[in-house]
């Protein structure tokens, strides 16, 4: 097929192979490997990855993508690296382990919604399937849970399959939103080629004082602040905001803001303590390793209390000082904010958490703060292997004979390995 673009798919299924797509015209500028992609599969709608781009193909007939939900890859070739060896070594597919490696809720589920065909055919109809036409008749398009609701039914499956064989029902895949996007909030930014003259100025304050406080809180201040604070200093409200955008004097937009998860730095852990002898021994061979940019595997023992987060600690500040990143897992979501609090309190701001305990918003703007570079440690649970960090220089496992690192479903990874495989 000359002139057209196909994008391999891993799915979610337990398939050991991709599903071959024909990238539309539209979306051919943006396709690329790592990308989330919408695609039809039977009569719905999965997401899936791209893990593959070509211009051949011998399919006689071949379906489009739906849609690529994000403006850049979702996984960097080094985790679909990392994936494609968890999927060989613990026997399951690409697409299974593939979905580990992104926050759970950003991807998109279907529903399926049924209507009433344009004439009913003839014939005897069971009374749940007059039912089910009726409700259709009066409401329209519905899911199978918004029909099985309204008449108060538990399992419309059979009358609905029924219903569709005989032509007098039809259905179609919708995809719904995801559960967890990013989180905005409205900021008010003066525009500064429109200044007002001043004798407008004083008209301002006498017909609109509260307009004026907030234009002149955005020219003498900061010209570009949060919508919701700066209307509560001066008792405004969106209305004066709008007023003034009319007037040409402020745009509105919209800013991304990350929901940080709520960590307290351990005062105790914000000095450099010095190394006894055995300390200083694993410090240097490790230093040592990090220094010739060589990949080595190293196990520390120590019981608790003996100083190993303290070279953990130093090792990492090494490895950012070579301008590296580092990756931290725990085995108990428990453990993390004892252990979040000690890094906090020697490297501040410049850490991002993954467990499962956080709330999906917060764990997604922590993997978006990683992906984009805006922090070089990521403290997490099993699942924080998959941290979408650049040039990665050191992997800590913590208790790494603890039996949580060890998952229980599908695909059923050990992240001690997956961490020794992905340094």
């Amino acid at each position: 097929m000359p002139g057209r673009r196909f994008a391999q798919v891993a799915l979610p299924l337990p398939v050991d192979h991709p599903f071959t797509y024909s990238v539309p015209e539209a979306l051919l500028h943006r396709a690329a490997i790592g990308m989330r992609a919408l695609v039809p599969f039977g009569r719905r709608i999965e997401t899936g990855f791209i893990v593959g781009l070509t211009d051949e193909c011998d399919l006689e007939k071949i379906r489009d993508l739906s849609a690529l939900p994000d403006e850049t890859p979702a996984l960097s070739d080094e985790i679909i690296r990392l994936c494609t060896w968890i999927a060989d070594y613990y026997c399951c597919s690409l697409g299974e382990v593939l979905p580990c490696a992104v926050p759970s809720g950003i991807n998109q589920r279907t529903k399926k919604v049924f209507s009433l065909a344009a004439s009913l055919p003839d014939g005897r109809y069971t009374e749940r399937q007059r039912e089910v036409i009726a409700l259709l008749h009066a409401r329209g398009p519905l899911a199978e849970p918004d029909l099985a609701e309204a008449l108060g039914k538990e399992d419309l499956t059979s009358a609905l399959a029924a219903l569709e064989r005989r032509g007098a029902v039809l259905s179609e895949a919708v995809a719904q939103r995801a559960t967890v996007s990013a989180s905005t909030e409205a900021w008010a930014v003066l525009i500064e080629d429109a200044a007002l003259p001043v004798a407008d100025q004083v008209a301002l304050q006498r017909r609109a004082p509260k307009q004026a406080a907030v234009y002149f809180d955005l020219l003498r201040n900061d010209p570009e602040q949060p919508a919701a604070a700066l209307c509560a200093r001066h008792g405004a409200t969106a209305a004066a905001l709008k007023a003034l955008e009319e007037k040409g004097l402020l745009r509105r937009e919209a800013r991304e803001v990350y929901r940080t998860p709520m960590f307290h730095a351990d005062a105790a852990a914000r000095e450099k303590l010095p190394l006894n002898p055995e300390q200083q021994a694993a410090h240097d061979a490790i230093a040592a390793t990090l220094d010739a940019g060589k990949f080595q595997t190293f196990l520390m023992h120590g019981i608790t209390g003996s100083g190993k987060t303290e070279v953990y600690l130093q090792v990492i500040e090494r490895a950012l000082a070579l301008g590296k990143s580092a990756i931290v897992l725990v085995p108990e979501i428990s453990l993390t904010p004892q252990t979040v609090g000690r890094f906090l309190a020697r490297f501040q701001t410049d850490i991002a958490v993954l467990h499962s305990g956080l709330a999906a918003g917060e764990r997604y703007d922590e993997w978006r703060r990683a992906q984009r570079g805006e922090v070089r440690i990521v403290v997490g649970a099993r699942s924080a292997i998959f941290a979408p960090l650049q040039n990665l220089g050191i992997i800590i496992v913590d208790e790494e004979h603890d039996s949580s690192y060890k998952q229980g479903e599908v695909p059923r990874y050990h992240a001690r390995d997956a961490a020794i495989m992905r340094a």
